[in-house]
């Protein structure tokens, strides 16, 4: 969907999203189109984070009051765990379809998706919750998160399921949907129709579940990573990324760790018969971030060195990892980061400098005497490297130069010391 040519009036307003246009005046307009978004979101796992709905469309407040609509009309269901992380218990609430949001889909939505009528009529009761230990579970829905993300741009998510002993004879949604999707697929493939093939190896997010499954780890390294390690690989267009949800406590990334998840992304590019050269690109990361607040701590986790220890490179970790907020104008900038970032650096470049200027580094570049960086990425490894410039003692009085987003100053001027300057792209003539 999010994957379109740019036209040289999209590089000047940002927008690569013209068909998502359409498709938000068409959801605000129609309340069963939006109604069916939103429920559609709950057709992988049957259980979700708000926060990922806020991706839909970027009036939240209409977002907002429709997810409390099919709240109080029973479609979907308000659920709460318990985390236990650094030393103190943490409340999450997540949301579950029931049983009358999957019939109304099956009633209302076959024509659109006709794996649909392959579910159960009438739908019967369903769990949604397989995993019993509730850090893996919010590890998991934080995965579920860029999962749907991801799903706007047209990327499949590996869907895995593990039967669970069931000896009361539970129905778990996870089967059912599998099931009415294996035997759509399997109908269509008798009538001599081709089902298009949701694993497409060169454009697909892996669960972390499938990605951890290369080793064994205890209850408790579970338990502790829950906060801090990978959600998920994204593999794309023969770049793989590493995939990372921000907390209110930011997110622990260390040289050992993210070793480790290099060898077992290696282990299953492999055994799905992916070639070496995604491996050896696996060197890139997204981390989402819930708000500005969440953004602004992993932030100064990550970028500011600290006051004890040894200060962390994050360039001898990624050649680049992208800190995004989860809101619609961040998903322009993924839309450039997946498909059209280098076009758009190289772009931005020449409207600044035309043919003259000294370039210092691949990513840093002298303009009018100051050191600037393209911040439409939200890269941490090129804005650590400006960050530490621009705070050193020989600096004090010089100017940075930050080119971004209207909406992204915001965000920077929260980390970024007062010597920093911020050009508005749609400003610059």
């Amino acid at each position: 969907m999010y994957a379109v040519k740019i036209t040289e009036q999209q590089k000047r307003t940002g927008d690569f999203t013209i068909k998502a246009q359409k498709r938000e005046v068409n959801f605000l307009m129609d309340v069963s189109k939006g109604k069916r978004e939103i429920l559609m979101c709950f057709m992988r796992e049957g259980i979700l984070l708000p926060i990922a709905i806020n991706t839909i469309t970027e009036h939240l407040k209409y977002t907002k009051n429709l997810l409390s609509d099919l709240t109080k009309d029973g479609y979907i269901s308000n659920r709460k765990i318990n985390i236990r992380a650094y030393n103190r218990t943490v409340a999450v609430t997540y949301k579950s379809i029931r049983p009358k949001g999957v019939q109304w889909l099956k009633d209302n939505c076959c024509r659109e998706y006709p794996w649909l009528r392959y579910l159960p009529n009438p739908v019967p009761k369903f769990s949604t919750r397989q995993i019993s230990n509730t850090a893996v579970l919010y590890k998991f829905l934080q995965s579920v998160t860029a999962s749907i993300i991801f799903s706007n741009f047209g990327i499949n998510t590996v869907e895995t399921y593990q039967e669970t002993k069931n000896s009361k004879r539970t129905v778990y949604f996870k089967e059912m949907v599998m099931k009415a999707r294996a035997d759509y697929a399997r109908e269509q493939s008798n009538n001599g129709k081709i089902i298009e093939q949701n694993l497409n190896t060169s454009n697909i997010y892996y669960h972390s579940r499938d990605i951890s499954s290369c080793f064994s780890l205890t209850p408790e390294e579970v338990h502790q990573q829950a906060f801090s390690t990978h959600n998920g690989l994204l593999v794309i267009r023969s770049k793989s990324y590493f995939v990372y949800t921000g907390s209110a406590n930011g997110v622990t990334l260390y040289k050992g760790s993210v070793n480790r998840a290099r060898v077992s992304a290696g282990k299953l590019l492999f055994q799905n018969s992916i070639t070496d050269e995604l491996y050896n690109a696996c060197q890139d990361g997204i981390i989402f971030c819930k708000n500005a607040k969440e953004w602004e701590n992993t932030f100064r986790q990550l970028v500011i060195p600290r006051k004890s220890g040894k200060e962390q490179n994050m360039n001898e970790l990624f050649g680049h990892l992208h800190l995004l907020p989860i809101r619609r104008e961040s998903m322009y900038e993924l839309d450039m980061i997946l498909y059209h970032g280098i076009e758009l650096t190289g772009y931005m470049r020449k409207k600044l400098m035309g043919y003259d200027g000294a370039f210092v580094e691949t990513d840093d570049f002298l303009y009018k005497g100051n050191r600037t960086v393209i911040g439409f990425d939200m890269d941490i490894v090129k804005l650590q490297r400006l960050y530490r410039e621009s705070m050193s003692d020989m600096n004090r009085n010089n100017m940075f130069v930050i080119v971004c987003r209207k909406w992204q100053v915001e965000f920077y001027k929260r980390v970024m010391p007062n010597n920093v300057i911020y050009y508005i792209e749609e400003n610059i003539n």
